[in-house]
């Protein structure tokens, strides 16, 4: 009688543990994930249709803080766009700004030029930034490469 119970021991043993080889084997389908390649065409359109582009934006102001922030809203659009210091980006010579040497990025507000509409071609490219704590640091950003009023 012990042996007949010492061989459904181990019979039962090695039945469960080859069970459980399986089963790591086998991971169930809802634990796996699915791994789909990447669509290179599409991936690099996406990328040049974001690095340049024209809108159409309204100056909305100029502040200094932690850094400079030359301030734009996109017409009929819910977007707003801080282009960093001016001399980062091309003005045409129209006077958004004005030099102030006693400001600490030494520009100010033209206040006869906020809420002027303007026609900007825009690129995103790399450029010296400030990070959230206001330290130098180098980063993606949009910056104005040509402006013109939209009459």
């Amino acid at each position: 009688m012990r042996q007949f119970i010492f061989s459904v021991c181990i019979a039962l043993i090695s039945f469960s543990c080859g069970q459980s080889d399986k089963k790591e084997k086998n991971p169930p389908a809802k634990d796996s994930t699915k791994v789909v390649p990447v669509d290179k065409t599409t991936q690099q359109s996406d990328v040049l249709k974001d690095t340049a582009r024209t809108v159409k934006l309204t100056f909305t102001g100029y502040e200094e803080g932690d850094y400079a922030h030359l301030l734009f809203s996109e017409t009929g659009a819910d977007h707003q766009y801080d282009f960093g210091h001016p001399e980062d980006n091309n003005l045409n010579n129209i006077p958004i700004v004005i030099k102030n040497s006693n400001t600490a990025f030494g520009y100010k507000e033209n206040s006869k030029m906020k809420g002027a509409k303007f026609i900007v071609d825009i690129v995103y490219k790399t450029t010296d930034t400030y990070d959230g704590n206001g330290q130098p640091t180098i980063g993606k950003e949009w910056r104005i490469a040509n402006l013109r009023k939209d009459e």
